[in-house]
């Protein structure tokens, strides 16, 4: 596959970036000493671990890229017959990248205890709640999230969408379609598919 140029992606050294992600050990072996983060995720991709891929891209993105991600493979796994308190936590996390203020984040980060931690909808508003701000009250002293949390939320609600997406027939097909779709945004695009569909006003 080729990830043509990642404009959204910093250079930085992967094994930086990486060190606080749930990689595993195979992984790990194609992390090269000095290698950029845009380096090891060809390899990885080159070497079929398309998972590990997608984790590693969900950390080198923009944190707000990254949890569109997130909401695009949501949106795709979400049934048409969903509950309307998950719709609405998934609504919750796409109006945050839209407006990225805090009362949304909150309010998106509620949506998520709302509904449990099962779903791709609530990772991916996990995600927009770690992406900024404080973890702690408002009128409390700022505690920022660990900058690795996003990326372990993208990460989460992949492999949540994985096993929910009706679409392909296998898990591999699935990440590869993931994948797919977060080259789009590191490259500038909007990671949306032809066939995706639409976000939805939160409300």
């Amino acid at each position: 596959m080729d990830i043509g140029t990642l404009k959204k992606v910093a250079p930085a050294p992967a094994k930086e970036l990486c060190e606080d992600l749930q990689l595993d050990d195979e992984a790990k072996a194609f992390l090269l000493e000095g290698q950029d983060v845009q380096a090891y995720i060809k390899g990885l991709i080159d070497a079929g671990m398309l998972e590990a891929a997608c984790k590693v891209l969900a950390r080198a993105l923009p944190r707000r890229e990254a949890v569109w991600w997130a909401c695009v493979c949501a949106r795709r796994a979400l049934p048409t017959d969903a509950p309307a308190q998950l719709a609405q936590t998934l609504a919750a996390a796409e109006a945050w990248v839209y407006k990225p203020a805090d009362e949304i984040r909150r309010g998106a980060y509620a949506k998520a205890e709302e509904v449990g931690l099962l779903t791709p909808s609530a990772w991916a508003a996990m995600a927009a709640f770690w992406a900024d701000g404080s973890m702690g009250p408002p009128d409390a002293p700022a505690v920022p999230a660990p900058a690795h949390l996003t990326a372990i939320a993208v990460g989460g609600a992949m492999a949540l969408a994985a096993v929910a997406d009706p679409e392909p027939d296998n898990i591999m097909a699935a990440w590869e379609s993931f994948l797919t779709r977060g080259l789009d945004i590191a490259q500038g695009g909007n990671g949306r598919l032809p066939d995706d569909p639409p976000a939805q006003a939160a409300g």
